[in-house]
């Protein structure tokens, strides 16, 4: 009796201890089932096949040691002169056990490897939006490294070993069965069948997750799929690169050309402005923000008023000449009597030559100044009346002045104009 004792002391500190490595509430002896342990709800899923299989193994630990507690209870097979069955029960617990550790270790470390593949790819792709022209999302390898995640390397092999210690379990029970039970008790026989039948389906269970983690890739091919991530992103960068300089070129050019546009709409507006006298001081300053360089003092300074045209300086000749002629002729008249007396004639009837004519007398600098006017050369003009006595020049000062503002204006907008169409 003492040896029955020990015996059942021992099997209730296995089933104790394979109760606990699979996680599962104590259970008393009559009191639960098999069936009431697999109704129990499992702990919510974390989306990995790695806990899948800590909580298959968890649950065949716990049905195993339900199994053997009950066979053991109830008298079905005696085991005091055979102690292989509860040995092997201890053996393949502790190896249930060393595989959850090892499983949740390799889950924790790929599911940080995954987390960090997926935030580094995330913020490449927020990074990538930043551009204009749209560029292909990252690749979504949520499910690749899920699936990854899910390899237990070496698993699979201890796996399949633990489904042939728990076959030997049920031929040592079936043994047993044939040596020690009495043959009298048919009860007994058939909860021994009912106990190997579940062992078949512990068995079976087994050799599924086996297969299922057979079929899964192997770690080191998450290495791949990090690489081949890598590689894409690496091609991504490269290519949002390349648009965004394509981009800022664009921009450049865009800007430029909108400065060269509204640079020639401040020239025509300038020029035409010269042409018919208008003021153009908003053309200038459109001109001035257009465009880097500096604008002349002769093309801005008559800007507010604008220019005396061609037209109305040759209308406006012959009187200022008819003015200049006789303070000309009285300034360079002799000291003689007849010189003066000519020269007082000639101031009043005012007469002048209409005609262009040589000579270095007042009436043939005015008939060459004239005819320079008619030409449009006021250049050429201004020169001739250079040549005229101060008193001459200051009778006409005012054409002077508008014309040499007008001359002024248009040589400083053809100098600018040239400038501008070169660059």
């Amino acid at each position: 009796m003492a040896t029955s004792e020990e015996t059942a002391t021992d099997d209730n500190k296995t089933r104790d201890s394979l109760g606990a490595e699979g996680d599962a509430p104590d259970r008393g002896p009559t009191s639960e089932t098999p069936e009431d342990d697999r109704a129990r709800p499992a702990p919510a899923t974390v989306g990995t096949g790695g806990f899948a299989a800590i909580l298959l193994g968890g649950f065949l630990a716990g049905a195993i040691g339900y199994l053997v507690a009950y066979y053991t209870e109830f008298g079905l097979f005696e085991v005091a002169e055979d102690d292989s069955a509860t040995a092997a029960l201890d053996e393949i617990s502790g190896q249930i056990g060393t595989q959850a550790d090892r499983i949740a270790a390799l889950e924790t470390s790929l599911e940080e490897a995954a987390r960090a593949a997926e935030a580094d790819a995330a913020q490449r792709e927020a990074d990538s939006t930043a551009a204009i022209e749209p560029v292909p999302e990252t690749p979504d390898y949520t499910d690749a490294i899920a699936a990854i995640e899910s390899a237990l390397g070496g698993v699979g092999g201890e796996l399949e070993d633990l489904a042939d210690r728990v076959a030997g379990l049920e031929t040592t029970a079936t043994l047993s069965t044939g040596t020690d039970a009495p043959a009298t008790e048919g009860g007994d026989t058939q909860a021994a069948d009912a106990l190997r039948a579940q062992i078949d389906e512990l068995a079976g269970s087994l050799s599924t997750l086996n297969a299922r983690i057979d079929s899964l890739p192997e770690p080191a091919d998450y290495d791949d799929e990090i690489a081949e991530i890598e590689d894409r992103i690496a091609a991504l960068d490269t290519r949002v690169s390349e648009q965004s300089d394509a981009i800022s070129q664009a921009r450049a050019d865009a800007k430029a050309e909108t400065a060269r546009i509204a640079t020639q709409g401040a020239l025509a507006e300038i020029n035409a402005a010269l042409g018919t006298g208008e003021p153009y001081a908003s053309a200038v300053s459109s001109l001035d923000a257009a465009s880097d360089v500096g604008l002349p003092d002769g093309l801005t300074a008559p800007a507010d008023a604008g220019v005396a045209t061609l037209r109305e300086l040759q209308a406006a000749f012959p009187d200022a000449a008819r003015d200049a002629l006789p303070a000309a002729i009285g300034a360079t008249a002799g000291d003689g009597a007849i010189d003066r007396f000519g020269a007082f004639l000639r101031a009043q009837t005012n007469a002048r030559s209409t005609s262009e004519r040589e000579g270095d007398g007042p009436d043939a600098i005015l008939s060459r100044a004239e005819a320079r006017v008619n030409d449009g050369d006021l250049a050429a003009a201004l020169d001739e009346i250079d040549a005229l006595p101060p008193e001459g020049q200051e009778a006409m000062s005012d054409w002077v002045d508008r014309a040499r503002t007008r001359l002024d204006a248009v040589s400083a907008f053809e100098s600018l104009s040239q400038s501008l169409n070169t660059n």
